[in-house]
C-alpha cells in the first residue's frame, strides 16, 4: 500500500497490510488470517479472476457465508473493478435467478458446500475449494490481460445490496466507492476502536451490517472474529466463543441478545473483556437494554446505530448514559461525517423547532448511486437539495420519521411507509403482499407487522377467492418459493372482507381486532 489517503474500498480495507502485517485481521472458528495472509489470498483471487477473464463494473454474485475466504473475495474483485453482489446461500432459486437477470451477473461463486445451479443464460458457476476457484460450468469468459492492480475511479461502482421492493422485484442498491469509503471513514471517526480492538460480527454477507463490521475492524487495524450464526439459539456456548476469542465489542440486530436475555439473569462476569455493544437493523427495547447493561458488567458502550442500506448508516450514539432513566424512545444521535441530515415536513420545508415531527432526508457523499436499472424509483429517491433547489447537489428522502430533541439529536418515529424492519432485514410489505395476490386462492391480502414477545412478526390478513379454501400451510410454502424466511408470514387470518376506514384506506385497528379475536 501506498502512503496515499485510502479512495478505494479495498484500499481501505487493506490500508494496514504493511504496518500490522503479522497482527490478526480475521478470525474464523478460532483459526486467525494475519493482514499479510488475507492480502496474500486477495491477490491469489485477483490472479485467478483475472485468469477467468472477470473485467471491470461486471458483477459477480458471491452466494457465500461469512468466511474469511469470502472476505478476500469480496477485496479481489474491488481490485480488479468489478462489483460485488453478495447473495444469501438460504435464498429461495427463484429470487437469485431474478437477481442474476437483474444484474446481468457474469459470474456466481459459491462456497465448497454449495450446490445451487442458476439457469441465467451467460452465466458462470464456480465454487472455492482450499482457497481456489473450482469451475463447475465450462466458462464462457475471455482472459483478461489487464493489470491486477486496475486503478478505478471512486465514482465506480463498487457493490450492490438486493432488498425487497415493491413491485416483488428485488431492487438493487448501488454503493460506489466514494460512497462506501466516505460511510467508513465517518464512522470511526465518530465510534472508532484502537487498533487492539476485536470486533464480533455475525451479520450475513447480503446484509450491509457486515459491511459496517469489516470497515470498522480492518479500516482500524483491529480484528474481525467471524461468529457462527448458530450460536444465537445456543446463548452459553455464544457466551464461551466471545470469551474464548477475547471480543471487545459485539455488533449485530438486537436479536442476537434475545435468548441470552431469556435464559441469564446473574452478571456474566467471564465476559468483562466485552465492552462495547453495537445494535442496528431494528429497534432494541429499553428494558431488554437495561436487563443486557446489568449481565454484561464490562459495557462501556452500547451503540444505537441508526441509517438506511442506501448510505449503510448515518448515526452511532451510545445510549448507555440515557439507560439510567429509562426513556421511552432513545436518540440516534447526529449524523456522522460525510452525511448531512435534515428533517422536512409534508410542504417540502425544512423544521428547526424541537419535537417536530418530519421526514428524514440524508444527503453527503456516503449517499447511494441509485437503484440499479430502475431510474424512475432513483429519481423518486433522490431529490433536489430542499435548501439549495437550484443546484445539481441530490438528498435521499428516507420514509424514516423523526424529530430532534432540545439537545439537537434525533429521535426516531417509525417509517412514512409500509417499508419495515425484521431480524435487521429490511421488508417491503408489498412484496410480501404481491406474492400472496398471485395465488388462485386470494382475493385480497394486507400484511401487518406485528410486536410479539418472540420480536417483530408478520401477519397476513386475506380474503379467499369464491369458491376457494385456501391452507395455511400451502400458503406458506407458496410464499416460500420466492421470499426468503424472515419474509414469511407466521400466521394467516381468514376473513369475509376487508375493512375499511371512512376514508376507503385499510382498517388495521380492526383487522388486529379480529386477530385478537380468533386467538381468544
Amino acid at each position: 500500500m501506498t502512503n496515499e489517503r485510502p479512495v478505494l474500498f479495498h484500499e481501505f480495507l487493506l490500508q494496514h497490510v504493511q504496518t500490522r502485517s503479522e497482527v490478526e485481521a480475521i478470525i474464523h472458528r478460532g483459526k486467525p488470517w494475519t493482514y499479510r495472509e488475507l492480502n496474500e489470498r486477495v491477490l491469489q483471487f485477483a490472479v485467478q479472476l483475472k485468469k477467468i477473464g472477470i473485467k471491470a463494473g461486471e458483477r459477480i454474485l458471491i452466494e457465500m457465508h461469512p468466511t474469511p475466504t469470502a472476505v478476500a473475495l469480496l477485496i479481489a474483485i474491488s481490485k480488479l473493478g468489478a462489483v460485488f453482489v453478495p447473495v444469501s446461500p438460504d435464498s429461495p432459486q427463484a429470487r437469485l435467478e431474478d437477481i442474476a437477470l437483474l444484474t446481468g451477473a457474469v459470474l456466481h461463486i459459491q462456497d465448497k458446500q454449495g450446490e445451487r445451479v442458476l439457469e441465467t443464460q451467460g452465466i458462470c458457476q464456480i465454487h472455492v475449494e482450499a482457497e481456489w476457484l473450482i469451475h463447475r460450468t465450462s466458462l464462457r469468459l475471455q482472459p483478461n490481460e489487464t493489470q491486477v492492480t486496475r486503478v478505478s475511479s471512486e465514482v465506480d461502482l463498487c457493490y450492490m445490496i438486493f432488498t425487497s421492493g415493491t413491485t416483488g422485484l428485488p431492487k438493487g442498491i448501488m454503493m460506489s466507492h466514494q460512497a462506501v469509503v466516505a460511510f467508513y471513514k465517518g464512522m470511526i471517526e465518530t465510534c472508532g476502536v484502537s487498533a487492539h480492538a476485536r470486533i464480533g460480527t455475525i451479520s450475513p454477507l447480503q446484509f450491509d451490517l457486515s459491511l459496517l463490521d469489516l470497515g470498522l475492524a480492518l479500516g482500524s487495524g483491529a480484528a474481525l472474529v467471524q461468529v457462527p450464526n448458530i450460536l444465537v439459539h445456543q446463548p452459553k456456548r455464544m457466551v464461551r466463543y466471545l470469551c474464548d476469542h477475547q471480543v471487545t465489542q459485539m455488533n449485530g440486530v438486537p436479536s442476537i441478545w434475545r435468548h441470552l436475555l431469556q435464559k441469564v439473569s446473574e452478571p456474566i462476569y467471564d465476559l468483562l473483556s466485552l465492552e462495547a455493544v453495537l445494535f442496528a437493523g431494528e429497534s432494541f427495547p429499553v428494558i431488554e437494554l437495561v436487563k443486557l447493561k446489568s449481565i454484561l458488567p464490562g459495557l462501556s458502550r452500547i451503540i444505537n446505530c441508526f441509517g438506511q442500506s442506501e448510505s449503510v448508516a448515518c448515526t452511532f450514539h451510545d445510549v448507555k448514559p440515557e439507560l439510567e432513566s429509562k426513556p421511552s424512545c432513545l436518540s440516534i444521535g447526529r449524523g456522522i461525517p460525510g452525511a448531512e441530515m435534515l428533517l422536512i415536513d409534508e410542504e417540502g420545508r425544512p423544521i428547526k423547532e424541537v419535537g417536530v415531527i418530519g421526514e428524514l432526508y440524508l444527503g453527503g457523499p456516503i449517499l447511494f448511486s441509485g437503484y440499479w436499472k430502475d431510474e424512475e424509483l432513483t429519481q423518486r429517491a433522490l431529490v433536489p437539495h430542499p435548501l439549495r433547489p437550484e443546484g445539481k447537489e441530490k438528498v435521499f428522502r428516507t420514509g424514516d420519521l423523526a424529530y430532534m430533541g432540545t439537545n439537537g439529536h434525533f429521535f426516531y418515529k417509525g417509517r412514512k411507509d409500509h417499508q419495515v424492519k425484521v431480524q435487521g432485514n429490511r421488508v417491503e410489505l408489498g412484496e410480501i403482499q404481491n406474492r400472496l395476490l398471485a395465488h388462485p386462492d386470494v382475493h385480497e391480502a394486507e400484511i401487518i407487522l406485528q410486536s410479539t414477545e418472540a420480536g417483530a412478526a408478520i401477519w397476513a390478513f386475506l380474503v379467499p377467492a369464491p369458491r376457494t379454501t385456501p391452507v395455511k400451510e400451502e400458503l406458506r410454502k407458496y410464499c416460500a418459493l420466492a421470499l426468503p424466511a424472515y419474509m414469511l408470514p407466521s400466521r394467516f387470518f381468514f376473513i369475509d372482507v376487508m375493512p375499511v376506514t371512512i376514508n376507503g384506506k385499510i382498517d388495521t385497528k380492526a383487522l388486529l381486532a379480529y386477530s385478537r379475536q380468533a386467538t381468544s
